[in-house]
């Protein structure tokens, strides 16, 4: 039997780089602490880091293999108050 993460972050590139140059059109926003290290921040004022996988196709599915993933069901951050 498989096993599958039925809720797998991800934020294309795209919608990254458009949150990017106007980040007052969407709910999310990712930040750079004074390390350097990103994380992805919500106007509800929940956060998590930036991890590669999330952005990256290939990083996605070695953190797949790594965690024993066979399936990921993308939960994609796309929703933007603009959009609805």
């Amino acid at each position: 039997m498989p096993t599958i993460d039925v809720h797998s972050h991800v934020i294309p590139p795209a919608v990254a780089e458009a949150g990017a140059a106007d980040p007052t059109d969407f709910s999310a926003r990712i930040e750079v602490g004074g390390s350097g290290e990103k994380r992805v921040v919500h106007d509800q004022g929940y956060a998590y880091p930036l991890f590669e996988e999330f952005t990256d196709p290939e990083a996605k599915l070695q953190a797949m293999d790594r965690k024993g993933l066979d399936i990921s069901v993308l939960s994609p951050l796309l929703h933007s108050p603009a959009w609805v």
